[in-house]
């Protein structure tokens, strides 16, 4: 194969692939018009990387890789359609050059990083040197990819566009599930039950299958699995379950109860209940590969996490600014629950970029309520990620006419980065939620205080 074309290379699972591609030993070429910091490190290796889209882009290419973000009438998938050249998903070329390892895969509606992340690094401790390739840059790590030459490879796999089906797993996790892609799953629940069981349903006898079971739409498709099943949550039926959670002295402690037994207590740097899940899944994962108690509890121990989650940016003139990537209501409740505990007596001013318009129209109920316990909201323009804009202006008129929010919507995130520069005060913490750019004004607010 003389070469591959990435279109949309930038992005953070894109570009773990492109590298993963040229350890291999394949020749890359890719296109971002954003470009970022993984753009930046596949060039220093060599990496040819166009930053804008042209047909001219098209040339002496064997193979065209998209990501999910891109537009149906990018120029450039146009021409490599019109050359007749092979175009895939990302999630498929991922899934065929890492087939003989055995795959890890986690799927689920939310905590999908975090879990895979603990994972890898639980792997790394146990000396197992995996290959992983997620969708945030693990903390301790510096990145979302490494390619190992161990057995194992943990991958987080999309369940919102059915490209989870391309991998062929060992051990599968299923974090949790709700009705976040609403523009995939046109059959509702029952729908992606079934896709469910079918997946996990490929594994075979001597994998497993780890699912958690406080996500109630659940319960219903564990049933028709046929191999190793186990189950993890707060829910005390599941065979392991969690007690006793409780927050000292920096740490998150919790015991872990295995098949009605205490397994041990353990604690982490992690925050929140949600948090607590991600680790049990991963903690569950470690168990059937043998590892140790001991690696396990001081790994947790030292997990510094996945950057944009709950992410400390820093305190300026005694004002607390946490960036994080939730955009799902679910997420966002969880995460304003979560900074609420932790800060009970402060003011939260939310600075939200909501990602595809779809979502935030189908799901505008459940925005709204979770956004109802904050003091401010700065509602930015709508991240698209590829979806074509056909509400407008009609989503911030939505939100006035069913809500009573107390928030602000002045188009940019530029400008409404600048116009909350202006309006926190003594004590406030500003938090920036949303999976698109926002990330990026977290920094610019905190140095501009």
């Amino acid at each position: 194969m003389k070469k591959i074309h990435f279109i949309g290379i930038g992005g953070v699972g894109m570009s773990a692939l492109a590298e993963l591609s040229l350890n291999l030993g394949m020749s890359i070429q890719g296109t971002e018009v954003d470009l970022n910091e993984y753009t930046y490190r596949l060039r220093e290796m060599g990496v040819e990387i166009f930053d804008r889209y042209s047909r001219f882009n098209i040339k002496d290419v064997d193979l065209v890789i998209v990501s999910s973000g891109v537009m149906p009438n990018n120029v450039e998938l146009e021409e490599a359609s019109n050359k007749g050249i092979p175009i895939i998903p990302r999630a498929r070329l991922l899934a065929e050059i890492t087939r003989r390892q055995s795959g890890i895969i986690v799927t689920g509606s939310h905590g999908k990083t975090t879990t895979s992340g603990l994972i890898a690094t639980l792997l790394e401790e146990a000396g197992k040197d995996p290959t992983f390739i997620i969708g945030g840059n693990i903390i301790d790590f510096e990145s979302n990819f490494k390619h190992g030459f161990g057995n194992f490879v943990v991958i987080e796999a999309d369940e919102s566009d059915g490209s989870v089906f391309f991998f062929s797993p060992y051990i599968a996790l299923l974090t949790n599930f709700d009705m976040e892609h609403v523009d995939y799953w046109k059959g509702g629940t029952k729908e992606c039950c079934n896709v469910f069981s079918f997946f996990f349903n490929m594994i075979p006898f001597c994998g497993s299958s780890i699912i958690c079971v406080d996500s109630f739409i659940l319960n219903s498709f564990i049933r028709t699995l046929k191999g190793r099943v186990l189950t993890y949550g707060l829910n005390t039926n599941a065979d392991y379950y969690i007690k006793n959670i409780y927050f000292k002295g920096g740490f998150t402690y919790f015991n872990v109860i295995k098949y009605g037994k205490f397994l041990g207590e353990f604690r982490t740097r992690l925050l929140g209940v949600h948090n607590i899940q991600n680790a049990l899944g991963a903690l569950i994962v470690a168990d059937e590969l043998q590892i140790s108690t001991f690696i396990v509890a001081k790994t947790l121990e030292s997990y510094a996490g996945i950057n944009r989650r709950l992410t400390y940016i820093g305190e300026r003139k005694n004002i607390l600014v946490i960036d994080d990537y939730a955009h799902h209501p679910t997420e966002i409740a969880v995460v304003i629950k979560t900074i609420k505990r932790l800060f009970y007596n402060r003011r939260l001013v939310v600075l939200f970029e909501p990602h595809r318009a779809t979502r935030f129209y189908h799901l505008l109920n459940e925005f709204i309520d979770a956004f109802s316990n904050i003091d401010m909201l700065f509602l930015c323009d709508v991240y698209f990620a590829g979806e074509i804009n056909l509400f407008k202006d009609n989503l911030i008129k939505l939100v006035k006419e069913t809500s009573n929010l107390n928030f602000l919507q002045v188009g940019s995130i530029s400008t409404l980065a600048s116009k909350l520069i202006s309006i926190v005060k003594d004590g406030d913490i500003v938090l920036t939620l949303g999976a698109g750019h926002v990330s990026k004004w977290a920094w610019h607010i905190y140095s501009s205080l």
